[in-house]
């Protein structure tokens, strides 16, 4: 990646103690920092990446958050991460684990219209779907067939 790009990695420093020695010259990591100031990051960054480590984790709050904050969020495809991406933001899905370096390369060379669009794509697919008026549209509906099931008793 270019080395004119400045990366922000946040983590637990129990789980990247290690890797600290490789941290390349533009990657400022920060460790334990509290949620105010990790959302205040994520709010002004242009792109997150989130690569998950196990199908089990989905990251759902962070990918929520992006969305809020109109922030693209790249992250590993699972079950439970796809669902949050439409057909038009798909390339901020990442299916296996060695093409991070590659999708990443690709997302800093799109140009800033295909940024943007991937990301409006990403955050509407998520207001459209997901947003709590949606959910309460779904009750509205469950409760209306509940109603129409019991009259025709």
């Amino acid at each position: 990646c270019n080395p004119s790009k400045k990366f922000i990695c946040v983590a637990l420093k129990k789980d990247f103690e290690e890797f600290v020695s490789v941290v390349p010259k533009n990657m400022t990591v920060y460790y334990n920092i509290p949620t105010k100031e990790y959302y205040k990051l994520m709010k002004n960054a242009s792109l997150v990446i989130m690569p998950l480590l196990d199908d089990r984790v989905a990251g759902l709050i962070n990918i929520l958050k992006c969305a809020s904050f109109g922030v693209a969020c790249m992250v590993t495809k699972t079950a439970a991460t796809e669902q949050y991406y439409s057909n038009d933001s798909k390339k901020l899905l990442i299916e296996n684990r060695n093409d991070w370096f590659a999708s990443l390369q690709n997302w800093i060379d799109y140009s800033e219209n295909e940024k943007r669009e991937a990301t409006k794509n990403f955050q509407l697919n998520i207001k459209k779907n997901f947003a709590p008026s949606r959910a309460a549209e779904k009750i509205v509906d469950i409760m209306n067939l509940y109603k129409e099931s019991t009259l025709r008793e």
